[in-house]
C-alpha cells in the first residue's frame, strides 16, 4: 500500500467508497496501524466544544462463524471485508454533524494509508452489530464503515450502485454556492482564496450523492453560512445532518492545509432565512 504522506487535497480528489474488497487477511502491520489510527484520531469539531460523544470500535468477521457473519451483513452492498469500523454516539445537540466531522476525518486518514473505506449509514442491521461491541444505555450506532485493502476490480453489483446514485457526478458550483443572496450564485473568482476548500466541500460524499449542503458567502467579507436543504426523500433527510458534518469537516481541513485564518461559530439566529434551507454553522475568516 501507499505509505506516502499525501496533502488533504490530493486524498479527497483521489478517494473513492470501496464496497469490494480483497478477501485475504490483514496483516499484522496492517492492523497495528489501523488500530493507532482510532488511537490518534482529534475527537474534537467545530460542532462540540467540552464534550466528547463519539467514539470508535473494530469487529472483526475473520474468527466468526458463517451464521455470525450472515446476521452482521450489509445487504449485499460489501464484498469480501474482514473488519468493521463501528460509531458509537451519546445523545447531544448537534450529535450528527459532530459525528460526520470526526467519521470523514478518520476515514480521509484510513485513504491516506492505503485501506479502502465505505460509509454505511443505512445498509446494515444496527441491531446485530451493537451485540458486536461494548455499548452502553445511553450509546447509539450512528454509521459503519469497511476497512481493508481494496480488491484490484469492482463487481457488477458495485458498478451498478455507484451509476445509480451516480457517484462521480457532482453538482455544479451555481447550485452549491452563493454570495449575498441566494439567488446570486458564487464564483470561483468572486471566492478567491476559498475557492479550494468549497471545491473540496463539492467533492464530498453524502448519503445517496444528494450534496444536502448551500453555503452563502457574504459580500466583501471572508464569512461562509452553511445550510442544508430538504429533500423529497425521508430516509436521506435523516442523514443530512451527518453529510454537513462530511462538508465542513472537508472546508476545515482544507482551510488549515491552506494557512486561512478564522474560526467556527454557531450563531443563535440564521444570518439569512431561505424555504426549505436550515441553517447549521458559519465561518468566520480573517
Amino acid at each position: 500500500m501507499d505509505r506516502n504522506p499525501k496533502s488533504i487535497i490530493e486524498i479527497i480528489k483521489s478517494r473513492t467508497s470501496c464496497r469490494t474488497f480483497q478477501p485475504t487477511r490483514l496483516n499484522e502491520e496492517d492492523k497495528t496501524k489501523i488500530i493507532e489510527i482510532l488511537k490518534d484520531i482529534d475527537l474534537n469539531s467545530p460542532f462540540n466544544e467540552k464534550e466528547q460523544n463519539c467514539r470508535f470500535e473494530i469487529v472483526e468477521l475473520e474468527n466468526k462463524r458463517p451464521e455470525e457473519k450472515r446476521k452482521l451483513g450489509t445487504y449485499g452492498f460489501i464484498k469480501g471485508a474482514n473488519q468493521f469500523i463501528i460509531g458509537l454516539t451519546r445523545k447531544s445537540n448537534y450529535i450528527k454533524e459532530e459525528f460526520g466531522y470526526i467519521f470523514e476525518k478518520l476515514i480521509l486518514d484510513f485513504t491516506k494509508h492505503g485501506f479502502g473505506t465505505c460509509w454505511l449509514g443505512g445498509t446494515f442491521n444496527r441491531a446485530n452489530y451493537a451485540k458486536t461491541v461494548n455499548i452502553e444505555d445511553n450509546e447509539h450506532i450512528l454509521c459503519i464503515s469497511p476497512i481493508g485493502i481494496p480488491a484490484d476490480s469492482r463487481r457488477l453489483s458495485d458498478k451498478l450502485i455507484r451509476r445509480a446514485i451516480k457517484a462521480k457526478k457532482r453538482k455544479k458550483w451555481d447550485v452549491l454556492f452563493f454570495e449575498e443572496s441566494i439567488n446570486n450564485s458564487l464564483t470561483e473568482k468572486s471566492a478567491g482564496k476559498y475557492a479550494i476548500p468549497l471545491e473540496m466541500v463539492r467533492l464530498a460524499p453524502s448519503a445517496g450523492n444528494k450534496q444536502p449542503w448551500r453555503i452563502l458567502k457574504e459580500n466583501d467579507k471572508n464569512n461562509f453560512h452553511f445550510y442544508w436543504i430538504f429533500g423529497k426523500n425521508i430516509s436521506y433527510n435523516k442523514l443530512h445532518k451527518v453529510d454537513m458534518g462530511i462538508a465542513v469537516c472537508h472546508f476545515d481541513l482544507i482551510v488549515k492545509e491552506l494557512g486561512l485564518k478564522g474560526n467556527w461559530k454557531i450563531e443563535q439566529e440564521s444570518p439569512y432565512n431561505f424555504d426549505k434551507f436550515k441553517y447549521v454553522i458559519t465561518w468566520n475568516g480573517e
